[in-house]
C-alpha cells in the first residue's frame, strides 16, 4: 500500500499493489482513511455506467462492498464522509 500526501481531513489518496485478494476490475481511484485503518476502492462498470464501492478493512484484510451508485450521484469522497 502506497500512500499518497495526507489530506486535511485524514483521508490519503494512494495506489494499491495487490497481492491476488483483489477482483480484476477497473478501479477508478482509491482512498485511504488513516482513521478508520479502511481502503475505499471505487470500480467503474462499463456495461451499465455504475460505480462501485469496494471497502478493505486493514485490521482484518476482509473486503466488503456497498451500494452501487450512479456516476451522476453522490462522490466517493462525499459518501466516505456521510
Amino acid at each position: 500500500l502506497h500512500r499518497g500526501n495526507l489530506e486535511s481531513d485524514g483521508f490519503h489518496w494512494c495506489t494499491v499493489a495487490t497481492t491476488g485478494q483483489l477482483p480484476d476490475k477497473d478501479f477508478k481511484f482509491s482512498v485511504y482513511d488513516s482513521q478508520e485503518s479502511r481502503l475505499y476502492l471505487e470500480e467503474w462498470v462499463e456495461e451499465d455506467d455504475t460505480h462501485q464501492l469496494h471497502v478493505l478493512d486493514l485490521k482484518s484484510m476482509n473486503w466488503q462492498k456497498m451500494d452501487t451508485f450512479m456516476d451522476d450521484g453522490p462522490s466517493l469522497s462525499r459518501k466516505i464522509v456521510s
